[in-house]
């Protein structure tokens, strides 16, 4: 019986002590800030509107999670991967969607708000064609994207981040099989510079938003292409919160922008986070 007591006193103290240095954790998390190094899970429902190029509308309904590994003060790692049906586009059909992988360093952190720069970070983003691009599942490319970004604090509510990169996308061989086919072998590499602005802004200790316009500027022929994110998201707890997302979709055609009319014009999605 002492040493049942014993050990439920040890066990007691080692769960108040975990508990504690995970509140602290907590409260240094900040869900309106992409450089925020932590490790935590998503978990979404969203519906997209896609197009097959031939005039046709569909939608995809997806379930997707995405796990983010802090490994130190400095290092992110993030695994992104979905499982979704597509309607009204090449048939009916389910499936798993892109898979991304993504790797983010933060070598830079300064605390003081009235320096120009907060912090600086630099990130290796990877997309994996696994899902069907037939079906709008995916999009049928490698995708590897290499970019920096800087944190500025202009006050205790609003921080802005530009982010600049290189993205190169090669055809997988599903793609690469259908492009040389129907004699469209240039399509087969895309490569382009793309720039971000982040815009978060906190509405209060629980409440937040952000807008990111994005324009990535074609290269070797490659079309330019642009969106805008938005984003609301609230914390019900230290360690909980829900986010909406919607994204919008542009492509340039002579001159011209205008939605997309093939592969995603757009998205809505809802998340439940959870960080540990």
């Amino acid at each position: 019986m002492k040493k049942l007591s014993m050990a439920s006193a040890t066990t007691i103290v080692s769960l108040t002590m975990f508990n504690c240095a995970w509140a602290a954790q907590q409260q240094t998390i900040d869900p309106s800030d992409p450089t925020t190094i932590a490790t935590w899970m998503d978990v979404g429902a969203e519906s997209q509107t896609v197009h097959d190029g031939a005039g046709n509308t569909g939608s995809v309904n997806a379930v997707r999670g995405e796990m983010n590994f802090a490994l130190g003060a400095e290092h992110l790692i993030l695994t992104e991967f979905g499982y979704a049906k597509s309607e009204g586009v090449d048939s009916k059909k389910s499936g798993m969607l892109d898979t991304r992988l993504r790797y983010f360093n933060l070598p830079y952190q300064n605390d003081n708000n009235d320096d120009f720069i907060q912090a600086a970070g630099w990130s290796l983003d990877v997309t994996l064609p696994t899902g069907d691009y037939k079906s709008q599942l995916g999009t049928g490319m490698y995708t590897v994207a290499i970019g920096g970004m800087t944190k500025h604090v202009i006050n205790d509510s609003l921080m802005i981040l530009p982010n600049i990169s290189y993205v190169y996308s090669k055809a997988g061989s599903a793609l690469e099989k259908d492009l040389i086919a129907s004699g469209q072998g240039a399509g087969l590499t895309h490569h382009g510079l793309r720039a971000d602005l982040f815009v978060s802004y906190k509405f209060t200790d629980a409440m937040w938003g952000m807008a990111v316009p994005s324009y990535t500027k074609g290269l070797q022929g490659a079309a330019d292409a642009a969106n805008i994110k938005l984003y609301l998201g609230y914390m019900f707890s230290g360690s909980d919160g829900i986010k909406l997302e919607y994204q919008k979709n542009f492509t340039k055609e002579q001159s011209i922008w205008k939605r997309v009319t093939q592969g995603m014009e757009d998205y809505v999605r809802f998340t439940y986070t959870h960080y540990f």
